[in-house]
This record gives structure tokens, C-alpha cells and sequence, in this order.
């Protein structure tokens, strides 16, 4: 079984991280090696990973501000190791002119003679594969957390600009259970957020000296169709029931949880995307015989992708 079908421990690999950004900051605390951790672009790296399982771990604890102030941490770093990229690119052409005795710096697309400028130029100075490997990441995390909180980022702006925001993510999650939902024609699909055992979190912040409120044991953060909360859920004990009393086979995050109401004629497809997070797919039984194959496929890549396992699995060591 791959990395992609696992549990994945991001306290733990943040914790790893951490070691070793300690580590390479006593190594190197002498104003001399300043320039040369620069160049390296070591503290920019892990920092940046830092920043990017920090606020994986808050999406998946639910936790709003917290996670948009490590993504912003993030997008910070990555603009800064940007623009060193840059000013690298600028001192390499302008040695590469001087070496040839130019005048006048330029980039000459059209001329692959002596100077050696042009497209095979350019290439060879594109993005690091790692820089390019944490943007893959930030992207990735950031569609998640667009899901997770669509709620709340939905109530800050009308509809159009949130179809405009969510066109942009790496991957529109919403949309993707929106299409299947309707068009599978199944009761529902929602994800449902297990706050048991945990503290502040929610779709929104507080101030710190306020105490916070008793909140449900679940709540379900994400519903399509949307009026499907709106309205008195006859489905939602039963949901809270299963969750509970398969919370150990959930947790393992390997496999669909297939559980019938016999009294409702329905039956819950229930699927751990996250420790605390559990996809669920509400569908008719007499009616909807042929859906279980189109659910275990839809819940099986959904939660698949959400995960972020394969991006780490993609990182390849330099040989």
C-alpha cells in the first residue's frame, strides 16, 4: 500500500522539520555565513514547510484563523525566496556579460550565437524543482482549506466572485461534490466535522479572552444540496450513530463504511478524509441500487486527493 492510501502524521513531520530548521540555525548563526545560508535558500525551504504543515494541520482541526495566517506565512516566504531567484538570475547575467565583454546587458531570443543567450538561456534558469514542488503543495492545501471553509468564505462574498475564487484553486473541490450530486442524483453529500475532544475550533475566530462556547459534538461544514441544512435532517441521528459506533474502522482512513437504514430506506457511505473530517454520501436504496459503484469511486478519489499524500509521495531525492 503507498503513502496515498495511509495516515499521514503531520504533527510529526512538523516536529521533524522543526529539528532540523533548529539545527541548521545554530550551525550557521555567524553573521559571516549569512550570505551563503542566502544563497543555499535552506532557511526559505524549510520554513516554508513549516509554515505549509502548520496550516495543514489547523484545516484539518478546523481551525480558520490559524490557517489562513500560516498560509499567509507561507506565501511570504515563497515571495521572498522569489525574488532572491530573481536578483540570482540578474548576477548571473550580468557575469555571463562581462565575461564577453558587453556594453549593454541584454537578452537576444533571436540570436543563439556567441553569447549563448536566448531560449536555451532561459531555460536553464527556471524555478528549483523544490520551489516548484511547494507552490504544487501550497496550491494543493489551499484548495483544501477553500473546502473546508466555503461556508464562511461564501458569506464574504456574492456568488459570482466565489465561483471567480474557487475557478483559480488547483482543484475545485465543491464544485467536483456539487456535479455529483446532481448528477448521480443522490440525497446528499456532506462532510462532517468531529469536534469531540477539541478546543476553538470553528468556521470563524474569537478573541482570546472570550470563553468559548459548547458546541455540538458534530457539525457538518459542507452540504450539497445547501438547503439539505436548512431543513430538519431525519438522517442526521443516524449519521452521529455510525460515526460513533464505527469511529475506530473510520479512523484508519483506508476504506468506505457502508451502513443501511432499514427504517429510512437509505443508506450512509461514510469515508474519513481527515481524522476529524468524514466525507458522507446519503442515497436511496430501493431506488438507487446502481449508485454504490459510482459512490465508491467518486468518495474513494475524493478523499484521495484531499488527503495530499501523493504530493509528498511525488518528492523524489536529488541523486
Amino acid at each position: 500500500m503507498t503513502v496515498s492510501n495511509k495516515v499521514m502524521k503531520y504533527e510529526e513531520l512538523l516536529q521533524f522539520i522543526n529539528t532540523i530548521l533548529q539545527a541548521h540555525s545554530l550551525s550557521s548563526s555567524h553573521l559571516a555565513l549569512t550570505a551563503i545560508k542566502i544563497t543555499l535558500f535552506i532557511s526559505f525551504e524549510c520554513e516554508i514547510l513549516v509554515q505549509l504543515t502548520e496550516a495543514h494541520i489547523e484545516i484539518q482541526h478546523w481551525r480558520f484563523l490559524p490557517t489562513f495566517i500560516a498560509l499567509f506565512g507561507a506565501q511570504t516566504r515563497m515571495s521572498g525566496w522569489e525574488r532572491t531567484l530573481q536578483s540570482k538570475k540578474v548576477c548571473i547575467c550580468y557575469f555571463m556579460c562581462s565575461v564577453n565583454n558587453l556594453s549593454i546587458i541584454t537578452v537576444d531570443t533571436s540570436n543563439h550565437g556567441n553569447h549563448g543567450f536566448g531560449a536555451t538561456f532561459l531555460k536553464a534558469n527556471q524555478q528549483p524543482a523544490l520551489y516548484q514542488w511547494l507552490v504544487k503543495l501550497k496550491n494543493a492545501i489551499l484548495a483544501k482549506c477553500s473546502l473546508y471553509f466555503h461556508t464562511t468564505l461564501s458569506q464574504q462574498a456574492t456568488p459570482g466572485e466565489m465561483r471567480s475564487i474557487m475557478s483559480k484553486q488547483s482543484v475545485d473541490y465543491y464544485h467536483k461534490i456539487q456535479s455529483f450530486q446532481r448528477k448521480h442524483d443522490v440525497v446528499a453529500v456532506l462532510i462532517v466535522f468531529d469536534s469531540r475532544g477539541m478546543k476553538d475550533s470553528g468556521p470563524g475566530y474569537r478573541h482570546s479572552g472570550r470563553k468559548s462556547e459548547v458546541s455540538e459534538e458534530f457539525t457538518v461544514i459542507v452540504s450539497c444540496p445547501y438547503a439539505f441544512t436548512q431543513k430538519p435532517l431525519i438522517h442526521w441521528d443516524n449519521i452521529q450513530n455510525k460515526i460513533r459506533e464505527r469511529y475506530a474502522e473510520l479512523l484508519t482512513m483506508d476504506k468506505i463504511i457502508y451502513a443501511k437504514s432499514l427504517r429510512d430506506l437509505c443508506t450512509y457511505a461514510l469515508y474519513n478524509m481527515d481524522p476529524k473530517m468524514t466525507l458522507v454520501t446519503i442515497y436511496e436504496t430501493e431506488k438507487q441500487k446502481d449508485k454504490e459503484r459510482h459512490v465508491s469511486t467518486f468518495m474513494s478519489n475524493m478523499c484521495t486527493q484531499i488527503k495530499c499524500n501523493k504530493i509528498h509521495e511525488s518528492l523524489k531525492l536529488a541523486k
